[in-house]
């Protein structure tokens, strides 16, 4: 009976563990290339967060170094 007690704690401990994890969707970069580097690519930097709330997730908002083109991720 202890095992079984045991068990269902670890499973229960885990289970919540799992919805207690944030849900993160990575978005993909524009597929434009960047106009002004001579390879076309893109220099992403995050530059701004702005935090989660109980009905939206955690955004983050990505700059181009090179051309200043902005991208979000939620």
């Amino acid at each position: 009976m202890r095992i079984v007690k045991r068990i269902l704690a670890g499973f229960l401990a885990v289970l919540v563990t799992v919805a207690l994890l944030p849900c993160v969707t990575k978005a993909e970069p524009p597929a434009s290339g960047c106009p002004e580097d001579p390879n076309g690519k893109h220099d992403w930097y995050p530059r701004k967060t702005i935090r989660a709330t109980c009905t939206e997730g955690m955004i983050i908002i990505f700059t181009c170094r090179t051309c200043g083109q902005d991208y979000s991720e939620t």
